[in-house]
């Protein structure tokens, strides 16, 4: 992601706090750390500037290019807890916490090193009515997702909105239409309901998935029940891999080639029932 720093995110009366946001936003560029690491420790107020023309903070930047050390760094460097709650619920202008930009990357250690901090904040919306759990999903971040659902079962960040954005769009319209199948496999054996919901265009999941060419290998647009039954075959490389705990590093590919019967069974039966949902 390019940053672009802005002189007038924050005008304030004191022009040397300007330089040294300034300067706060070429160290950040320039992967200096330990030196926002200890202007942080110096200068409070540094910790929640905002320093791109996006009204993303440092550990915004530092979260985003995905190095756990730099992110480890200056949370380190800030002693209070409360201070550090305080810290992790900056929103950039798009309503983004950095723990939505921790799901957006699917690093889960980041995700897991702020909610031992602050679980609560996996329940922080957007602007556009998105959770960080939704992020994970819409950017087909498997690890991610599983580990903020299971944040979210810890802290009961429970209920309907919690899935779904702005628009109607559930997680599993987003994985659906992001190509994730392995993943809107998993979302739908976790949450079975979200399989009959509608968004704002009156699109189920099941819409999307009958609508995809990608979803069939002759990427041929076929019709009524037989595309349903056409992508059940092409799933038999899916396995259910629900966790049950929180997990720990990132995905790892599965080695198992084929579902065994019951759980193919299972998702078939699944995908007929998504298609008695669909009206007409």
């Amino acid at each position: 992601m390019a940053y672009i720093r802005s002189d007038t995110i924050e005008e304030h009366p004191n022009e040397n706090r300007q330089v040294t946001k300034n300067k706060l936003f070429r160290m950040a560029m320039e992967g200096k750390w330990e030196e926002v690491a200890k202007l942080f420790e110096r200068d409070e107020w540094t910790q929640t500037a905002k320093i791109t023309n996006s009204g993303d903070t440092a550990l915004h930047i530092a979260i985003s290019v995905g190095k756990e050390d730099n992110v480890r760094q200056l949370t380190e460097s800030i002693w209070e807890p409360s201070r550090l709650r305080q810290v992790l619920e900056i929103q950039n202008d798009r309503g983004n916490t950095p723990l939505h930009s921790a799901a957006s990357t699917g690093n889960v250690a980041m995700c897991q090193r702020i909610t031992r901090v602050y679980p609560e904040l996996a329940g922080f919306k957007n602007n556009n009515q998105e959770t960080p759990l939704f992020m994970a999903a819409l950017h087909g971040k498997k690890a991610a997702f599983f580990c903020l659902h299971y944040i979210c079962q810890l802290v009961d960040v429970r209920g309907r909105f919690q899935y779904s954005r702005k628009n109607g769009d559930t997680i599993l319209h987003c994985a659906i239409a992001g190509d994730y199948f392995d993943l809107a496999f998993q979302i739908i054996k976790l949450y079975p309901e979200l399989a009959s919901l509608i968004n704002e265009e009156g699109l189920t999941p099941l819409h999307l998935l009958a609508s995809n060419p990608s979803a069939f290998r002759s990427g041929s647009q076929l019709e009524g029940y037989d595309k349903i039954i056409y992508h059940s075959i092409l799933v038999d490389q899916l396995e259910e891999d629900i966790p049950d705990s929180q997990p720990e590093g990132t995905d790892s590919p599965g080695d198992k080639k084929n579902l065994n019967s019951e759980k193919y069974r299972t998702f078939k039966d699944l995908l007929q029932l998504f298609w008695r949902m669909v009206p007409g």
